[in-house]
């Protein structure tokens, strides 16, 4: 979904991309926004993830639900570690940063195509 996303925004901003490309600008200087923009979302995903574990465990933890404390207190040392927090973090940064690249170099296809096909 972040693919599609950085999609939408690279057609939104196809124009200003032109410019900048008409100007001197590498693709890389291109790219850079497109990815940061891509890894903050997936760390947003990531940390909304998170959230809603706790949101589960929560409730689990405090005997609501009827549930062995035991697997309360063990899904919390498994989500909740610092180790674990980071990696899912990490995790989601990567997969949006992925997102957007693929995102980026799929547009980046369709306007070489487009080009191709007008002349």
């Amino acid at each position: 979904s972040t693919g599609i996303v950085v999609r939408m925004n690279i057609a939104s901003r196809e124009e200003e991309i032109n410019i900048m490309r008409l100007v001197g600008a590498t693709e890389l200087y291109v790219l850079i926004p497109l990815l940061l923009e891509g890894a903050f979302l997936g760390l947003l995903a990531a940390l909304a993830a998170i959230g809603g574990l706790w949101l589960i465990w929560l409730p689990l933890s405090l005997g609501k639900i009827n549930f062995s404390p035991f697997l309360a207190e063990a899904a919390k040392l498994i989500f909740f570690s610092y180790k674990n927090i980071i990696l899912l973090s990490a995790t989601g940064l990567l997969t949006g940063a992925t997102g957007a690249l693929w995102g980026a170099r799929s547009a980046q296809r369709n306007v070489t195509e487009r080009e191709l096909n007008t002349n």
